[in-house]
């Protein structure tokens, strides 16, 4: 138990030994001016403080108790100061009154024990999340150092990529992926492409156009251009690494044949890119963004809000949405399948795409047949006005950090109705969820949604890894028959290879 009798109220379990405290040199200067050595403490405080000057309340109780705890459960660093701290404010209420000191011994020992729950519970969440924020960066840390290890595989593969023609890999490993599927969809009348409902099926079909969208390189994917912090696409960051590229039109046009499913790309140079499949039921325009650190960190700065009357768009996102509609519009497909009786136009998206694909239904306008967007781990576009003006089919992971983006306190508003897939996983509270954010940083891959979507259906099963691992493999055979040791310390015992 802790004494109060005297200025050796910090030391617990033990009496005071003498009732004078030695005058400091910052504290008491006045008074050893005056010639004085040593003090009582009744004499001391009423000198420094005066005695009829303070009255003891019972806020002032609870904020000793406060400080008396904070003491207690502080680190070893701040604890001296956290104790002066109590000792200064201690003594400014005893003031030399004895009925001060009096009050506060009788009454402080029953606050802490009052507040010790409390304070105590508050203690140790801020310890575990100190302890969270230093595991998250050591494990960055971790990452670093790995990706510095690879920079020498990296370029030695490099050199070997130069003889490698990846469009032609890519025609020839992608007919066992998705996209010759999804030529196949554009065939089958019995998923009603004509009505608007919601469905499964539509939702696991528009992830895989969303995911595809990722195989078209931008400049702003090129090694070197800034690491993915917040990972889009497993596969766009497997292609990046290796430094993958093609021509997403070519490769879909070769593995077709230029029937049942075609593609045009548009990248206006801003980082976006905009997919316009066109099959003989539907046309489906995927958005995908960009997704660096930095341009994720953008979401909540450049999100002034634009917009007439009561609604108030993201401006970064509005703007994107406005700029690239006038160009998109201008396709040939999109030219022919003018009038409200052309085959039904999709919007679709993931990530900031996903968000541009929702403003899309915003401001296309009767131009054309529009269907209501497929959606998937958008940020927030707007306020609840923008939020509820059109429906949209938004699905979200239970530890995806991105769709909590920009957030409710700057008055945007979530999607209406928007679906969890996987929602028998246990959701994070938020603050573990950012304070986890770099370990869990893959739940908003685009792959992850494409995966947990397709298992509510009966259509075909793709790995999350499908696209860069039949590439991978076409690869490897090309280095075979070139005779070169197989990359990244890769072992086989095909006699025919390296």
């Amino acid at each position: 138990m802790w004494e109060y009798s005297s200025l050796r109220i910090l030391e617990p379990r033990r009496r005071n030994r003498a009732s004078s405290v030695r005058l400091g040199k910052r504290e008491n200067a006045p008074l050893r001016e005056s010639g004085l050595r040593k003090l009582s403490t009744e004499k001391y405080c009423a000198t420094r403080w005066g005695t009829n000057s303070v009255t003891v309340r019972d806020q002032d109780i609870e904020e000793l108790a406060r400080l008396r705890l904070r003491a207690e459960y502080s680190f070893d660093e701040v604890r001296s100061a956290a104790l002066t701290d109590f000792m200064i404010k201690y003594l400014r209420l005893f003031a030399g009154k004895r009925e001060n000191k009096a009050f506060i011994d009788a009454n402080l020992p029953g606050m802490i024990e009052k507040m010790r729950p409390e304070v105590g519970e508050q203690y140790r969440k801020e310890a575990e999340d100190a302890e969270l924020t230093k595991l998250a960066r050591e494990r960055e840390e971790t990452a670093l150092a790995l990706e510095r290890a690879l920079v020498v595989a990296d370029e030695e593969a490099s050199k070997i990529a130069k003889e490698l023609d990846f469009e032609n890999l890519a025609k020839k490993a992608f007919p066992n992926t998705p996209v010759e599927w999804l030529r196949q969809v554009g065939y089958r009348p019995e998923y009603s492409w004509d009505a608007d409902e919601r469905t499964d099926r539509k939702a696991y079909i528009f992830a895989c156009f969303s995911e595809i969208a990722y195989l078209q390189y931008t400049k702003f994917d090129l090694p070197g251009e800034g690491r993915y912090k917040v990972v889009p696409s497993e596969a766009l960051e497997n292609l990046r690494t290796h430094n993958m590229r093609f021509d997403l039109a070519a490769v879909v046009q070769a593995v077709t044949g230029g029937e049942g499913l075609t593609v045009t790309i548009s990248n206006p140079g801003r980082g976006f890119v905009y997919a316009t499949f066109v099959t003989p039921k539907f046309i489906v325009i995927a958005v995908r963004g960009t997704s660096t650190l930095s341009e994720l960190l953008l979401i909540d700065f450049n999100s002034l809000k634009v917009g007439g009357g009561n609604d108030r768009y993201h401006s970064g996102f509005y703007k994107e949405a406005m700029t690239a509609m006038s160009e998109l519009k201008k396709q040939s497909a999109l030219v022919t399948a003018e009038g409200v009786n052309g085959i039904p136009v999709y919007f679709t998206g993931h990530s900031m795409g996903g968000a541009v694909s929702w403003i899309f239904r915003h401001i296309w306008g009767n131009s054309h047949r529009v269907m209501t967007p497929y959606i998937y781990a958008s940020p927030r576009i707007g306020n609840s006005a923008v939020a509820r003006k059109y429906p949209v089919y938004a699905y979200t992971r239970a530890n995806d950090a991105v769709p909590h983006l920009p957030p409710l306190s700057w008055h945007f508003e979530d999607a209406v109705g928007a679906t969890t897939v996987n929602a028998e996983e246990e959701k994070m509270s938020k603050i573990a969820l950012w304070a986890k954010f770099w370990k869990i940083r893959k739940n908003h891959s685009i792959e992850r949604y494409r995966r947990e979507l397709g298992e509510k259906t009966g259509d075909p099963q793709f790995s999350p890894d499908v696209y860069f691992a039949a590439l991978f493999a076409e690869m490897i055979d090309v280095y075979r028959v070139l005779g070169h040791p197989y990359p990244y310390g890769i072992q086989t015992n095909d006699p025919g290879g390296a």
